[in-house]
């Protein structure tokens, strides 16, 4: 990736006369080079800056240098979780436990989405969910199954809930990073579909309250 900026430069001629300033009117041209990892902010370079200098056999006669200071400014990618997704609840109804025929059956997705607003120079939107896996659900953090052990009395038993992508119906993996969207860098609003259900964890599933919670965190390219 090449950041270009242009600034007006002055050379300053040794000769064995004496010296010779004059204005190179702007046909001079400074590029930056990304190198490695950028973080935002201003990268600059100061007045004085001795850019270079132009040779002929061993003698320096023309020296470039800056005339003023050149700053390119670098922008992060980021986006504003819209107000109505900074905390969502996700009622998943209640199901009869015959509803439930065996261990990995499941009840109705429920959709939800994560909606994403004033977003700036963003082409791509990553999301890790963290959450407690259930424990007696076999790969239960691979399969995105919530633990419900934190349930208000009375608490259901074998039974815990499911994360799912909203775009390809499969489970979203807990606790590893996971790109949901890639798009146009001026996009400005973006909304991330998802679903949550009910799954059978143990063999024998006992009525009762079934909470379970996420969080999720959000990165930028």
């Amino acid at each position: 990736v090449i950041e270009k900026a242009r600034a007006d430069m002055a050379t300053l001629m040794n000769a064995p006369g004496g010296q010779y300033y004059f204005d190179a009117g702007g046909k001079l041209r400074v590029d930056f080079w990304k190198t490695g990892s950028l973080q935002a902010g201003s990268y600059c370079l100061a007045a004085g800056t001795r850019m270079g200098s132009v040779r002929f056999g061993s003698l320096d006669v023309i020296d470039v240098i800056l005339a003023s200071g050149l700053c390119l400014d670098v922008v992060a990618p980021t986006c504003t979780v819209q107000t109505d997704s900074n905390q969502i609840t996700v009622p998943l109804g209640n199901r009869p436990v015959t509803s439930f025929s065996g261990v990995g059956s499941v009840g109705p997705t429920v959709a939800f989405s994560i909606h994403l607003g004033a977003c700036s120079n963003v082409s791509q939107v990553t999301i890790q969910f963290n959450a407690v896996a259930d424990a007696d659900y076999p790969a239960a953090a691979a399969e995105g199954v919530l633990s419900t052990a934190g349930s208000p009395s009375p608490a259901a038993t074998g039974v815990g809930i499911q994360l799912m992508d909203g775009r390809t119906s499969s489970p979203m993996i807990l606790l590893q990073p996971k790109v949901m969207w890639n798009g146009a860098s001026g996009t400005t609003s973006i909304s991330l579909p998802f679903g949550a259900r009910y799954i059978q964890t143990l063999s024998t599933v006992t009525p009762g309250n079934a909470h379970g919670s996420a969080q999720f965190v959000l990165s930028y390219q």
